[in-house]
């Protein structure tokens, strides 16, 4: 006849070696106690504790499951009246505590709705609700403003709780309310809504009318981000390539980490650099350095120049179907040279379709400058004196960085206002007698003119080691 099942028979086995409970007795009461303590606190509906974004541990796994083990025990050795008094204690503690961090949270959460902005969304750990206090402000100066308010309603002779302790308390109970960060390269119609927001505060009807215009443009960035993201997803597809392109801030030579003071007020050499990325399993990107006396004649940084270089990386790239994008800009971008020139590469029967994608105008933070990042960690820590210099660290960078100096090295399109509008076609070519293989015009570059030159020798020079003078400043 088969016996009833057992305790053990439900309890899993535990290691008091890895509990650190190695100093007691394996029995029923402690192997009981520990699955009880363990089974309760898996639950999370059961741990009440505020659990951070880096730290999901439960209670008992912070402080060490053998000191939880022996205070549940020595709470559960008091008598009946002693284990009141514990608790009242406790309570009591609690109540105090309270009074002293309620007003605390309802000040910062009042001072936050008063002077904050909402996430710019800018960074990816952002997706969250965070309100941003100005630039300007630090936890000391809001903890000031707090110390104003506080006597406001209390006597000078009282004691106010310390600036740590403000600081630790804010962290804890209102963590979304954070500081905006220095940053550049901003929207200026995020950043006109966000003025106008913050005058707009006391009238509710104003305000939520500037609410809604802003909630409009942000949808309508997010459209485009969401549309590029979509074409990232595709980098497995054999059958669609995926490029993205732009210019990074000109870099300039010489430089040195240890900079002496006359050279802050000169215009030194500057070199130029262009990305093409192409998103792959190892995402790539080529970057192209281009002196100062290489732009071309009449374009410098316009379509002609930038489409040499992305004609020079799409030649070994090819695919049914070409996904392209790019920021918003219509000297360099959005005219019909370029659309000449995808129309041309389809003609060419290079690709069969492409598409591209402009980012709305200052939301244009995609791979490139992931790369353009990794490059200006590496250049702000070494001398440079040749374009040489640059090119190795471009390739020093990362993984994904390469470089290459630059040197005097019949369809119809379809338009669409936003990702996913209605389609709009038009024929590009004034006629239908194209040559698609015929010779293309060349552009010269533009050579440094004599003051630029002159320059160069009599203030720069100086600055340039000397293995590198007659490189970069030679004798005009």
């Amino acid at each position: 006849m088969s016996q009833p099942p057992t305790v053990d028979d439900f309890r899993p086995v535990y290691n008091l070696v890895e509990l650190e409970l190695e100093d007691y007795e394996e029995n029923e009461l402690v192997l009981d106690t520990i699955h009880d303590l363990k089974s309760f606190f898996q639950n999370s509906n059961n741990c009440t504790c505020r659990i951070k974004q880096k730290d999901l541990r439960t209670y008992f796994e912070k402080v060490g499951f053998k000191r939880f083990f022996e205070r549940y025990f020595e709470l559960k050795a008091l008598e009946e009246r002693e284990l009141e008094l514990f608790v009242k204690s406790q309570l009591t503690s609690f109540e105090i505590n309270l009074s002293i961090t309620l007003p605390i949270k309802q000040f910062l959460v009042q001072y936050g709705t008063i002077h904050g902005f909402p996430s710019p969304l800018r960074h990816q750990d952002d997706s969250g609700v965070f309100i941003y206090l100005p630039t300007g402000q630090t936890y000391n100066s809001v903890y000031n403003k707090y110390k104003k308010n506080f006597y406001l309603t209390h006597n000078e002779s009282e004691k106010i709780i310390s600036y740590f302790t403000f600081r630790k308390l804010w962290l804890e109970m209102v963590p979304n309310l954070r500081f905006q960060p220095c940053a550049s390269d901003l929207c200026e119609v995020c950043t006109s809504f966000k003025a106008k927001l913050l005058i707009a505060k006391q009238n509710v009807d104003e305000y939520n009318e500037v609410q809604a215009e802003y909630n409009k443009h942000k949808e309508a960035a997010d459209l485009e981000r969401k549309h590029y993201n979509n074409n990232i997803e595709s980098k497995n597809n054999p059958d669609v390539a995926d490029i993205c392109y732009n210019w990074a801030q000109s870099v300039y030579i010489p430089y040195s980490p240890q900079q002496v003071g006359s050279l802050y007020f000169k215009s030194p050499f500057s070199v130029n650099i262009f990305g093409v990325c192409k998103t792959e399993e190892q995402n790539y990107q080529l970057n192209f350095l281009i002196s100062e006396n290489e732009l071309l004649e009449g374009v410098s940084k316009g379509a002609n120049t930038m489409l040499n270089m992305v004609y020079y990386f799409l030649q070994t790239r090819r695919a049914k179907k070409l996904k392209v994008t790019c920021n918003n800009c219509s000297s360099q971008n959005i005219n019909n040279l370029s659309l000449w020139f995808w129309s041309w590469l389809c003609s060419l029967g290079w690709y069969e379709e492409v598409i591209i994608n402009f980012m709305i105008p200052e939301h244009t933070k995609f791979i490139c400058n992931l790369f353009f990042g990794q490059i200006k960690k590496v250049y702000r820590d070494n001398r440079i004196n040749t374009i040489d210099d640059i090119e190795t660290i471009v390739n020093n960078s990362s993984k994904g960085n390469n470089a290459i100096q630059y040197k005097s090295k019949v369809r119809k399109v379809y338009a669409s206002k936003k990702s996913g509008g209605e389609e709009i076609s038009f024929q590009l070519l004034h006629s239908n007698n194209f040559d698609k293989n015929g010779q293309l015009n060349t552009i010269p570059p533009i050579p440094l003119s004599s003051d630029q030159k002159k320059y160069l020798y009599t203030k720069i020079r100086q600055h340039v080691d000397d293995p590198y003078k007659d490189i970069l400043c030679p004798q005009p």
